[in-house]
């Protein structure tokens, strides 16, 4: 998947990416290529979550 920022003039589009699993409930790895290079890999995360990822943290944060 890919996510583009594509932001306008007093306009901000949505920064989202929905992931359909099936039955999963767990996400064994993720790994993300951020546009600078850097690449990270995630683990054990949760399928029915809303998550924000960071470049350069290792960690994500649940959305609440």
């Amino acid at each position: 998947m890919y996510l583009n920022r594509g932001d306008g003039f007093q306009a901000s589009n949505q920064r989202r990416l929905v992931c359909g699993l099936g039955d999963s409930t767990r996400v064994e790895k993720l790994e993300v290529h951020w546009p600078s290079g850097i690449e990270q890999t995630f683990t054990d995360l949760s399928a029915d979550a809303d998550l924000i990822l960071t470049e350069s943290r290792y960690a994500s944060v649940p959305v609440r």
